[in-house]
């Protein structure tokens, strides 16, 4: 499970884009993905989440360097084409309906 801090209040919680228990936040915008992507354990230490997590709560806010944000950027896109990150944007899913004996194809 990843670890992440809240894009908002900086609080500690499991996974980008889920639910901050803290304050109740959930990303929504690409902004707001970009952000909790950049506060996971995908790209940062334990040692630097602790750092931006004191930074949020005592008010600064959270800036990427454009190499950084752009990265980030295309990775938010690419997981908005896959099933949980359409199911996250609300979009409707479509699965191919097989038989059940066609398992292997």
């Amino acid at each position: 499970m990843t670890q992440a801090i809240c894009f908002k209040c900086g609080e500690g919680k499991f996974g980008a884009f889920t639910l901050c228990k803290a304050c109740h936040t959930r990303p929504q915008s690409e902004d707001d993905l970009v952000k909790s992507l950049g506060l996971s354990d995908h790209h940062n230490s334990p040692s630097e989440l602790t750092k931006l997590s004191l930074a949020l709560k005592n008010g600064s806010s959270i800036q990427f360097e454009p190499n950084q944000k752009e990265l980030l950027i295309n990775e938010v896109h690419a997981f908005l084409q896959t099933p949980i990150g359409k199911m996250l944007t609300g979009q409707t899913v479509v699965t191919q309906q097989k038989k059940w004996w066609e398992f292997w194809k």
